[in-house]
């Protein structure tokens, strides 16, 4: 199974999400923002990361992007409720080119084949 991080503000979305994957077996850090989530990898090393885009301290682009300057290759799916193609295209341009992104609400059984496969799914 994998060691996930999920970086997502929204409270009900983030213990959901963070539920759901416990029971399916896998490891999950829960981080309610960006600085939660960047002082985690230096204790964690995820499989794969789910990054909000926006965050309320720092935008998810920014913690792509402090991941890789740190050597943090691991996937990366970008995630947002705005459903914005512009902020998804430029997070991909910066970093999450192993995993890829998704928009809208989230249902784990309908993610897409690719990020099941970075979590070992």
């Amino acid at each position: 199974m994998a060691d996930i991080l999920i970086i997502e503000d929204e409270e009900t979305l983030l213990a959901t999400l963070g539920l759901e994957l416990q029971r399916a077996g896998h490891t999950v850090v829960a981080a309610h923002d960006g600085a939660t989530g960047l002082k985690a990898v230096e204790t964690f090393e995820p499989s794969i990361a789910l990054v909000d885009i926006k965050l309320p301290d720092i935008d998810g682009v920014e913690i792509i992007e402090r991941f890789r300057k740190t050597g943090h290759d691991f996937p990366i799916v970008v995630m947002t409720a705005y459903g914005t193609v512009g902020g998804a295209v430029e997070a991909m341009t910066r970093g999450t080119r192993r995993a890829g992104h998704w928009t809208g609400g989230i249902r784990w059984w309908r993610l897409p084949g690719q990020h099941r496969q970075g979590c070992g799914t």
